[in-house]
């Protein structure tokens, strides 16, 4: 059971990027690996060695396969899906929305010699629909509610607590003591 085992530790952080952007390689890998430290990416694999383009223009470079095998050979960084597209699971034909889950699992699978367990929902997104779907096909799946862990988590609705740049170490330490800000 991948929850026991997590709640089993005291005071457990996983460590996740969402989406594959090449600064998980650039920035985040040398400390990772400088202090050992596993995480996990969920990769947007229609992305996969592209320039995504964001809303003010600026373009951003995502991480390419060569990288991601030499982040997973290093046995810190676990690959798992985060659909082909990252589309709003819930907006979407449930057909559609299958296709989005199933071929990235599949290709993640296929590209890294890998069985992918978790998936992560596109902005937190989904439906009733959308987590049988899930259910189906992982162990567990992560979405972007806030918040921590707990014996009475729904395996398929796990919370996380998101840091970026808007984040002051006052509300980092927070969120690491609390599981909130």
């Amino acid at each position: 059971n991948n929850k026991q085992k997590i709640l089993n530790k005291n005071k457990t952080i996983i460590i996740t990027f969402d989406d594959g952007y090449a600064d998980n390689y650039e920035t985040a890998f040398p400390v990772l690996k400088k202090y050992q430290y596993p995480a996990a990416i969920f990769l947007t694999v229609g992305r996969v060695g592209t320039k995504l383009k964001l809303k003010n223009k600026t373009k951003i470079n995502m991480l390419n396969w060569e990288q991601i095998k030499e982040m997973h050979n290093s046995g810190l960084i676990d690959f798992e899906p985060h659909t082909i597209t990252h589309p709003k699971l819930s907006k979407i034909e449930i057909t559609v929305a299958e296709n989005e889950i199933l071929e990235s699992k599949q290709i993640i699978e296929e590209k890294l010699n890998k069985k992918c367990r978790v998936f992560a929902y596109p902005f937190g997104d989904f439906n009733k629909n959308v987590k049988s779907l899930v259910q189906k096909y992982f162990g567990i799946a992560f979405s972007t509610k806030k918040g921590k862990i707990s014996r009475v988590s729904d395996l398929y609705d796990l919370p996380r607590n998101s840091i970026d740049s808007e984040v002051s170490f006052m509300q980092f330490k927070g969120i690491i003591k609390y599981g909130r800000i």
